[in-house]
């Protein structure tokens, strides 16, 4: 198949992958209005299909007919990357009517951030919701490799949305989610894969933003009740962690069950040696995804064992250098107080207390003169000195008491 085509508009950085391009074209055998998308994107590093394989599955694409899945005009794989051409959604995806965001825009400016989320009606949740479980539940049953579910990937044309890009699960090329997934254990398979991108694309829709945390920590106040319950059902941490339902267990939610689908009658036609090679595929896939979740839990528990012993030292470092600062404080405090009582100056003598003033008193009389000292002769001077010199007390007489001091009666 030759196709002649017109560049229009490059668009640049349009989606979040950097190595795929995008452009606006015009076949020239069409009308001069109408627009299509082309699209150029190399296989991931891990790639699984052998090019033979791969090219027979984008040969595929432009044969499905599903009133949700986004038609494809043309697919091939050119030995380095794979070519496809769909038309273009005026009103483009179901990110950019939740973002209210012009279509062609770059991703960053899109979608970076909005300053007041609003999401949208409880009648387009649940119609658009049941249409893209509707998309996914065929593309199952046909045996193809259901990936990359994301509200960039579904388009909406007059009121009914259409998935697209399923040819990135051919490419092996990774998920917008892919670092979410390998964090819950019980995602395990394809399924529910698709599931959990369903829960992230039912909370954007409800809340009007894309949620921030692999788990659902919270819920917007203005988001529809039905909405917040189903959504606390699946998509909290402690519901991931027992499990996620099925596809058919979504579709008979009473949130969708009532929802009407269309009545035209899909077709899609796989080989079964095509359904065989994508069987193998997808068990390859998901053995990889248990490999993952099995290495990511022991670098977890490797982190957590680390985090405990590196408090216990912590904690026991806290305890010293705590003793030390007490320790050099009350050294401190002890230097400086003796510091301070060598420099204080001793302290002033106490002045004498002040008298009070003696009442007047009269004039004292004149001394009397002393009387003049008669001289004493030597002779008797020496004599004195003498009987003083000599006295003994054996020569003294024994004197007798008369003790009167009793009472008299």
């Amino acid at each position: 198949m030759c196709l002649l085509l017109q560049v229009i508009l490059a668009l640049m950085y349009v989606g979040w992958r950097i190595r795929k391009e995008y452009f606006m074209i015009r076949p020239k055998d069409t009308p001069k209005g109408s627009k299509h998308v082309l699209s150029y994107s190399e296989p991931g590093h891990s790639q699984l299909l052998s090019e033979k394989d791969l090219t027979t599955s984008l040969r595929l694409l432009p044969t499905i007919q599903h009133p949700n899945i986004a038609p494809t005009i043309y697919a091939s794989f050119n030995g380095t990357g794979a070519v496809i051409l769909r038309p273009f959604f005026p009103d483009g995806s179901l990110r950019d009517i939740i973002y209210k965001a012009k279509p062609t825009a770059p991703f960053m400016k899109k979608y970076s951030s909005r300053k007041s989320p609003k999401g949208l009606g409880i009648v387009e949740i649940r119609h658009f919701g049941r249409q893209i479980l509707e998309g996914v539940k065929f593309l199952m049953e046909r045996g193809m490799l259901v990936g990359h579910l994301h509200s960039g990937n579904v388009f909406i044309e007059r009121g009914i949305c259409k998935l697209s890009d399923i040819e990135t699960a051919f490419l092996s090329l990774p998920a917008f989610y892919k670092t979410s997934l390998s964090e819950f254990k019980k995602i395990q398979s394809r399924e529910h894969e698709v599931v959990y991108a369903f829960g992230l694309i039912l909370y954007e829709m409800g809340c009007g933003c894309m949620m921030k945390t692999p788990a659902m920590v919270e819920v917007s106040s203005a988001c529809n009740p039905e909405v917040r319950a189903l959504l606390e059902s699946f998509l909290t941490a402690s519901a991931l962690k027992s499990g996620l339902p099925s596809v058919e267990q979504l579709i008979s939610n009473p949130l969708f069950a009532g929802v009407e689908t269309s009545s035209e009658k899909p077709q899609l036609k796989v080989s079964s040696k095509l359904k065989e090679v994508l069987r193998q595929v997808r068990e390859t896939e998901e053995a990889e995804m248990l490999e993952m979740a099995r290495k990511v839990g022991q670098v977890k528990k490797a982190e957590k064992d680390k985090s405990r012993q590196i408090s216990k030292e912590e904690k026991a470092k806290r305890v010293r250098e705590q003793w030390r600062a007490e320790k050099a404080k009350n050294k401190s405090m002890s230097e400086s107080k003796h510091k301070t009582a060598s420099s204080l100056p001793p302290p002033a003598p106490a002045a004498p207390p002040v008298a009070s003033p003696a009442p007047p008193t009269a004039p004292a009389a004149p001394p009397e003169p002393p009387a003049p000292q008669q001289p004493q002769p030597a002779g008797q001077r020496g004599a004195l000195l003498s009987s003083i010199a000599g006295f003994k007390k054996g020569g003294l007489k024994k004197a007798q008491t008369n003790d009167r001091s009793a009472p008299k009666v």
